[in-house]
């Protein structure tokens, strides 16, 4: 990675309680290391939900990741992988049996992973708060 952009709101929320102090909407841009661009947005504005999902774009189609299903998208097929379970609960499941026996073997993250995800994560923060790009030191 090697620059984040990031804008974020306030609206709802805040008008509604003085007391929130972090934005309900954002959008970080990403530029990679590979030359591609990546844009993460979110938001808890929706009235009654929506849904959370990961498009990832290629030459050969698309990834949708959206739930407890994995859509491939190509050209000339789609092909539908469903979870026979809720990828969520599964999460916090490892989450909580690692601190409870110390067995982190369900961690799918390393803690460099870890690392690097808050780097990205300060640098976002910092470029919402100051309207300007944050490269990030390689």
């Amino acid at each position: 990675m090697n620059e984040v952009y990031a804008a974020y709101g306030y609206m709802n929320k805040a008008e509604q309680d003085e007391d929130v102090t972090v934005p309900n909407i954002g959008s970080v841009t990403m530029k990679l290391a590979s030359g591609a661009v990546a844009t993460i947005s979110n938001t808890c504005g929706i009235q009654g939900g929506h849904h959370a999902g990961l498009q990832i774009y290629t030459d050969a189609g698309v990834l949708d990741i959206a739930g407890d299903a994995l859509i491939d998208k190509e050209v000339s097929k789609t092909t539908k992988y469903q979870s026979s379970s809720n990828p969520y609960i599964r999460e916090n499941e490892a989450f909580l049996h690692a601190i409870r026996t110390g067995d982190r073997s369900g961690i799918l993250s390393t803690y460099d992973d870890a690392w690097h995800t808050h780097q990205v994560t300060m640098a976002a923060n910092k470029s919402a708060m100051t309207g300007l790009p944050v490269k990030l030191r390689k």
